[in-house]
């Protein structure tokens, strides 16, 4: 597995999603899953510009995690969910 944080905690530096996509189809063909942090990435404007969230079905290896807490001011409350494509639910 391969760990990416994007926006990075805590200097704010962002990768660009070309950079990433490179990266996510390299661990496509050698198989590996690609984990992707963006519990900051509400901060972003435009969002769209820098998520991968939209690529999880064209991209089997990708899992994104996302927060509540942090851009919703919930700090207390450990909230997030993950996004990926049905296959990496199947039982």
């Amino acid at each position: 597995m391969l760990f990416i944080c994007n926006p990075h905690s805590p200097s704010g530096k962002l990768l660009d999603r070309n950079l990433i996509l490179n990266l996510v189809e390299f661990c496509h063909e050698k198989k590996i899953y690609v984990i992707l942090d963006e519990n900051y990435i509400d901060f972003v404007d435009p969002v769209e510009e820098y998520t991968l969230a939209r690529y999880v079905d064209k991209y089997e290896n990708i899992f994104v995690v996302r927060s509540f807490s942090k851009f919703f001011g919930m700090p207390g409350i450990r909230i997030g969910y993950g996004i990926g494509c049905k296959n990496l639910f199947k039982n």
